[in-house]
C-alpha cells in the first residue's frame, strides 16, 4: 500500500512541472508588461529599468522561469501586481470558501445520485426510470452559467427568496444566512456530477441485478430495499470513487464560472479578477494551486479505490511481494 502510495506522489510531480511550463510559458507571452503596474508617469527612464530590473524582467526566459519556480518550492508565490500584497496569502485566504463550496455540491451530488440511480437501475424502462433518465440528460447537457443565471430570475428576482451574491449578508453572520447564500451555487455546481454519477449507478444496478448474488438473496426472501441497500450499493460505489476523482476537474473549473455569477468569494472570483486585471503573478499561482487540488483529488481517489476493493488490495500485495 505505501508503495503504491510512493509511487502515485512521484508520478504527481512530472505534471506539476509540466504545468508550471505551461502557465508561465502563457503569462510570459501574454500581451502587456508587468512593469506598466508599478510604473508611474513621473518616472525616468532609470527608474524605470531599475523597476525591471526587480522584478526581474529583464533576464533571459529561462532565468526568470527558475528564479519564480525556486520561489515557489519555498512556498512564495511571488506579490500580486494589483495591490502589491503576497499571492499566496490572498489565495489562501479565498480558499476555504472555494473547498466549503466544492465540499457541499460533491456531497450534495451523492445524496441525490446515490437513491436516483438505486431507483432507476431497479425500476429499468418503467416511467420512473425514464423521468429519472430525462433529468440525467438534461444535467448533463445544461450550460451551468445559464442554469445560475436562470436560478438567479426565478428564485432572486420573482420569488425573492434566496440572495444572489456573496457569502453573508452584511452585517448578520449567521449560520442560516451563509446555507441562504449557498443554495443556489451548491445546485449549479452539483447538477452535472449528480447526472452522471445517477447514469453510472444505473447502468451498474442494472449488471448487478442479474449476478448470482441477488437471486440467492431474492431466493432467501430479502427485501427489495435490503437487496439494494446491503448488496448491490457496495458494489456500485466502488466505481463511483474513481469517477468522482475524475470528474473533480469539474468541480474544480466550474467553481471559477459559478463563483464569479455568484460573487462567492473563492478561488474561482480571485482568479477571474486577476484576469481581467492582467495580474499574471495571481494567474500563475492560482492555476498551480488549482492543479495541485486535481492532482490531491486524484491520488485520494486511486487510494480509497484500493483501500475499498479488496480485489485491488490483493493486487498490490503480489506486486510488493
Amino acid at each position: 500500500m505505501f508503495r503504491m502510495i510512493g509511487k502515485r506522489i512521484l508520478q504527481m510531480i512530472p505534471v506539476l512541472f509540466i504545468v508550471s511550463v505551461i502557465s508561465f510559458m502563457i503569462v510570459y507571452f501574454a500581451p502587456g508588461d508587468p512593469a506598466n503596474m508599478y510604473i508611474k508617469p513621473e518616472m525616468n527612464i532609470q527608474q524605470i529599468e531599475e523597476i525591471r530590473e526587480s522584478l526581474g524582467l529583464n533576464a533571459s526566459l529561462g532565468e526568470q522561469y527558475l528564479g519564480w519556480l525556486k520561489n515557489v518550492l519555498h512556498g512564495n508565490l511571488g506579490n500580486s501586481l494589483v495591490n502589491h500584497q503576497s499571492v499566496a496569502d490572498q489565495i489562501m485566504e479565498k480558499l476555504p470558501a472555494t473547498l466549503k463550496l466544492m465540499g457541499v455540491s460533491f456531497v450534495l451530488s451523492l445524496v441525490c445520485a446515490v437513491p436516483l440511480g438505486l431507483i432507476s437501475g431497479y425500476r429499468q424502462e418503467s416511467r420512473v426510470d425514464k423521468g429519472i433518465s430525462l433529468f440525467s440528460y438534461i444535467g448533463i447537457s445544461i450550460p451551468s452559467f445559464w442554469f445560475a443565471m436562470m436560478m438567479i430570475v426565478i428564485f432572486t428576482l420573482k420569488l425573492k427568496l434566496l440572495p444572489n451574491s456573496g457569502m453573508r449578508t452584511v452585517g448578520v453572520d449567521s449560520f442560516w444566512d451563509q446555507v441562504c447564500h449557498m443554495i443556489m451555487p451548491a445546485i449549479v455546481l452539483s447538477v452535472y456530477n449528480t447526472a452522471v454519477f445517477t447514469r453510472y449507478i444505473r447502468s451498474n444496478v442494472v449488471r448487478e441485478l442479474k449476478e448470482e448474488y441477488v437471486i440467492t438473496a431474492k431466493a432467501k426472501g430479502v427485501g427489495t430495499f435490503g437487496i439494494l441497500t446491503k448488496h448491490i450499493l457496495k458494489n456500485c460505489l466502488l466505481p463511483v470513487i474513481t469517477l468522482a476523482g475524475m470528474n473533480l476537474a469539474n468541480l474544480v473549473t466550474g467553481s471559477i464560472i459559478i463563483e464569479s455569477i455568484f460573487g462567492w468569494p473563492g478561488m474561482g472570483t480571485l482568479g477571474m479578477s486577476a484576469i481581467t486585471s492582467r495580474d499574471y503573478t495571481m494567474v500563475m499561482g492560482v492555476t498551480m494551486l488549482t492543479c495541485l487540488m486535481l492532482l490531491i483529488g486524484n491520488f485520494i481517489a486511486d487510494v480509497l479505490y484500493s483501500v475499498v476493493d479488496p480485489r485491488i488490495k490483493r493486487e498490490v500485495q503480489k506486486k510488493n511481494g
